[in-house]
């Protein structure tokens, strides 16, 4: 399956609810009426979290819809379970590493929360990241010094 495919990942709500590789469109949703304000039950949150991984630095993470979201190439995406990273990748991961696609297809049924960042270009940057990231914890709050 090429990159550009759409891959159907299971979802604890909807069965095959979280697509791979299409981007975003609102013309992709079968909702409520043009008179819904609430754009959050059509999967877009807007909301930025802080993640602080083992290293010490603060990530700022983009909340998404865990019920419905899609992944991409150009961004990692974080499932979380009770404030615990317990998957981390993207797309391509789920296409080409059985292991990462087993883990998603488990993750997707506990998480609670889902995040996305921008994904470095960089193979062995993306990894640290991965890494630091899948460590961390939520920050409440950021105080100045």
């Amino acid at each position: 399956m090429s990159s550009t495919q759409a891959y159907a990942a299971p979802n604890k709500f909807f069965g095959s609810n979280a697509i791979i590789g299409r981007p975003l469109s609102l013309n992709s949703f079968a909702g409520p009426g043009p008179m819904t304000s609430d754009i959050h039950d059509r999967g877009f949150q807007n909301d930025f979290t802080n993640w602080r991984g083992q290293s010490g630095k603060c990530h700022s993470l983009i909340e998404v819809c865990v019920d419905n979201f899609f992944l991409t190439d150009a961004h990692l995406y974080m499932l979380v379970a009770n404030e615990r990273a317990i998957w981390i990748g993207s797309a391509n991961d789920l296409i080409d590493d059985s292991a990462s696609r087993a883990q998603f297809r488990q993750g997707i049924k506990l998480a609670t929360a889902a995040y996305k960042l921008e994904a470095p270009v960089d193979q062995n940057l993306k990894l640290v990241l991965s890494a630091d990231l899948l460590s961390g914890q939520p920050v409440s709050s950021l105080h100045a010094a």
